[in-house]
């Protein structure tokens, strides 16, 4: 209780500081039609299929579990979509379920990620990339940005991690909104290391093993 106590207290003083959490209202987002896909996969050729996508490509991956990683490399504007959650499964087991490096404007939808180790997305060097109506449960980290990567969140479920819900660090820039952040077994939504920043907008943040919400240099020792 006492370290969970001198967490909230460091999360609310650096705050002020440079690592920032902002908490603020959102207009209700506008709807778009979905892009119609290029192509679609299954377990057995999703990676040959992400490897050849050229910018535009909107891959449709079939329902059935996939084994991670899935590794999207040097990409630009390609959608990775399922047949919906608990449908469409990328599944870890002892590794990543989902690894993102160096890409730009990728957006991943409507599929879950489980049990994925060390996280079951990991997002590093790469821009806006965008997880909608994403359902991860259980693993070691939910979604985790890095190394100055930027994108977004939203209308996710993220539950069940033996770790953080969702970490922020090392300069990445991310916000999540319209999301369940619950039975976590680290913190909610934690953003750690220098310049890192997220925006924390219309979730529920529940029951967590640490707080709900972190901001510091380091990660919360609980």
């Amino acid at each position: 209780m006492l370290r969970l106590r001198r967490c909230l207290l460091f999360s609310m003083i650096v705050m002020a500081a440079a690592w920032i959490v902002e908490i603020r209202p959102a207009a209700p987002p506008a709807v778009e039609a979905a892009a119609e896909c290029t192509e679609t996969a299954s377990p057995a050729n999703a990676q040959s299929r992400i490897d050849a996508a050229a910018e535009g490509a909107v891959i449709c991956l079939d329902a059935g579990v996939y084994r991670g990683p899935l590794r999207i490399e040097s990409k630009r504007g390609v959608t990775v979509r399922g047949a919906g959650a608990r449908q469409t499964i990328i599944a870890g087991g002892r590794v990543d379920a989902l690894l993102v490096f160096r890409s730009r404007d990728v957006t991943f939808e409507d599929f879950t990620l489980f049990l994925g180790n060390p996280a079951n997305a990991y997002v590093s060097g790469s821009a806006n990339v965008l997880f909608n109506r994403i359902d991860a449960g259980g693993g070691g980290i939910g979604i985790h940005y890095d190394n100055g990567s930027t994108g977004r969140i939203s209308d996710s479920f993220v539950y069940a991690m033996s770790g953080d819900g969702v970490l922020t660090r090392n300069a990445a820039d991310v916000t999540v909104e319209r999301s369940w952040i619950f039975v976590n077994g680290g913190v909610g939504v934690s953003t750690v290391g220098s310049g890192a920043t997220t925006a924390v907008i219309r979730n529920i943040i529940s029951d967590n093993g640490g707080p709900g919400v972190f901001v510091g240099v380091t990660p919360c020792a609980l």
